[in-house]
């Protein structure tokens, strides 16, 4: 709103208001004392420029959002570890709290006992990346009578912490479809405002007359684990309207693959053309979770044709799952990146 005052601008409307019988050109005495004050001047626009923009939820950085979500009781989703049973030998050996193990890049820490020769692991850093491990496990520390230890199941998935854009989503969600009553809105922000949750879908009268089921995927969007289900099931139960029976499930991943014939700009290669494809293609599936209920042919390819160093490609070649039609989504369905494969046209 202020960009167009620039010092520039400021020195020339104020020279202008000057008496026209007193020198003002360059380098003479007003020009020069003038130059400062214009200088803060321009500053202080910017100021409110900037002052503007983060004043609405649309524009404001992070900080800002913070402020404003505050006054409506939202706050932004921290990052959480994953947290793993893992089966030891001997099993009657009793738990080493505070043991440390190596897991590939991720430690876990013993932090308690699930059952007899069943110990409860924790990542050490919060976030996603504890959710897929090897299983194999290493002590970093010498653990006396400990013969044998492997990772078992995951009892909580882990979550990254919520992104500017994600944060900036959930407040306009809040904003835009009030809340109220137990309406569908309302399901749907119980179940994200549960750490973990990356996306919420509510389907009314599921089942007959006083029935809704709330569809989650986890942060990465990908299915939920039987602990964030179980997790945001017992918060909905306690916000629920009396007599609404609720039942909370994962949404089912359907893999999306994609190949087509391509041309490349000079100065690229196929495979990081096609990495950058898989990434962008990866990224309009996670942003549209539960918002789409058909992939489309024409909106991968043109996400294919905007990806860089992508010149052209061949409509007649582009397949989605070794098919040349749109792929339908259920309600309780989320597409998921799959496998990649670009030719180059001869």
């Amino acid at each position: 709103m202020f960009e167009s005052n620039t010092y520039d601008a400021i020195m020339q409307r104020t020279m202008e208001k000057m008496p026209s019988n007193v020198a003002k050109d360059e380098g003479s005495f007003l020009y020069t004392a003038a130059g400062p004050v214009s200088s803060e001047h321009e500053q202080i626009y910017a100021a409110m420029d900037n002052l503007l923009l983060q004043s609405f939820v649309q524009t404001a950085s992070m900080d800002n959002l913070k402020i404003i979500a505050s006054a409506y009781g939202i706050t932004p989703h921290e990052a959480t570890p994953a947290i793993w049973s893992a089966v030891v030998a001997p099993a009657a050996m009793s738990t080493r709290i505070g043991s440390r193990f190596h897991c590939g890049d991720i430690n876990l820490v013993t932090t308690g006992q699930v059952s007899e020769g069943v110990w409860e692991l924790t990542c050490e850093e919060a976030g996603a990346a504890g959710n897929v491990l090897n299983y194999d496990l290493v002590p970093i520390e010498y653990v006396y009578g400990l013969e044998k230890i492997v990772l078992y199941e995951q009892i909580e998935s882990g979550s990254d912490a919520e992104s500017e854009e994600e944060f900036r989503k959930r407040i306009l969600f809040h904003l835009q479809k009030p809340a109220s009553s137990g309406n569908i809105y309302n399901y749907i922000e119980w179940a994200m405002s549960v750490e973990g949750v990356g996306a919420a879908k509510c389907i009314p009268v599921w089942n007959g007359p006083g029935t809704v089921k709330v569809v989650i995927v986890d942060s990465a969007k990908r299915a939920a684990t039987s602990a964030l289900v179980n997790e945001v099931a017992a918060y909905i139960e306690t916000q629920r309207p009396v007599g609404a029976t609720v039942t909370v499930s994962s949404g089912t991943e359907l893999v999306i693959n994609a190949k087509a014939t391509v041309s490349i700009k000079s100065g690229y290669v196929l495979a990081t053309v096609q990495n950058s494809f898989k990434s962008n293609l990866s990224d309009f599936l996670n942003e549209n979770a539960f918002e789409i209920d058909k992939l489309s042919m024409s909106e991968v390819g043109r996400i294919l044709k905007n990806t860089e160093g992508i010149q052209d490609y061949s409509y007649n070649t582009l397949r989605l799952n070794d098919g040349n039609s749109d792929i339908d989504l259920s309600n309780e369905q989320v597409a998921v990146i799959g496998s990649i494969l670009l030719e180059v046209s001869a």
